[in-house]
């Protein structure tokens, strides 16, 4: 589950998981990984027909990395002021007074929907077009990025938010909701995504309150679409 895998989150994780397999167990299924792999690089899991579960956002579904897995469910944050299965990104900046001239805007990846899509609508919408990027890796170097003034404003998924460091930061803005990144199975899997999303809802509903997530809820490929779209529409602007 490494979207949300945090210092603060892991133990919770790894109970959540512990629990699923029982769960999983009852129905009479045995063959699954007794222990979450909180170290292999998920593009890597994603290379695999048949695995068990992983989680990706919902831009990487529409990339060549992801063509053995299968999205079956999104996570509920109950931390969010979003509908069940939806999430949002904050604009984030280390002073307005940034604001003015060309901006450096920094993005944890290309693929990324919290971290680039949602950065590049807002600004768009905004009416800021003067922009160049820099590629920082993940959300947490991207607020690093806004303190030491290599990035003016970045876009940083907002249930991650909880979790990083907010120190010489401040919320500007918010971007729209968007289905949250998925969770996936790969498409050989011997377990049906149904089962595992029943199993992960109970595990979730049980023992995930403590980090946010209180269950999760089927989704679709096709629910992701508008990621695509949107993204293909405004990727212009990271080529400038």
């Amino acid at each position: 589950m490494p979207w949300y895998d945090f210092p603060e989150t892991k133990t919770t994780l790894d109970r959540v998981w512990q629990e699923a397999r029982r769960l999983l167990e009852k129905e009479g299924l045995y063959d699954i990984p007794g222990h979450l792999d909180h170290h292999t690089p998920a593009e890597v899991l994603w290379q695999d027909p048949q695995l068990t579960l992983s989680q990706c956002c919902g831009l990487d579904l529409f990339d060549s990395r992801t063509d053995v897995i299968l999205p079956i469910a999104a996570p509920i944050m109950a931390t969010l002021d979003v509908s069940p299965g939806h999430y949002f990104s904050h604009i984030v900046v280390q002073t307005s007074d940034c604001l003015g001239g060309q901006l450096v805007c920094a993005v944890n990846s290309v693929y990324s929907y919290s971290g680039c899509t949602a950065l590049l609508y807002w600004l768009d919408r905004n009416g800021y077009q003067d922009c160049k990027f820099v590629l920082t890796g993940s959300h947490s170097a991207s607020a690093d990025a806004l303190r030491s003034r290599q990035a003016d404003i970045a876009a940083i998924d907002a249930f991650s938010w909880q979790f990083l460091p907010q120190d010489e930061l401040m919320i500007i803005g918010t971007s729209q909701q968007a289905t949250a990144p998925p969770f996936v199975v790969g498409i050989e899997s011997s377990i049906a995504g149904e089962l595992i999303t029943q199993s992960l809802h109970a595990a979730f509903t049980r023992h995930g309150k403590s980090m946010g997530i209180t269950g999760v809820i089927p989704v679709t490929r096709e629910q992701y679409s508008s990621f695509q779209t949107q993204h293909n529409a405004l990727r212009h602007m990271l080529v400038k």
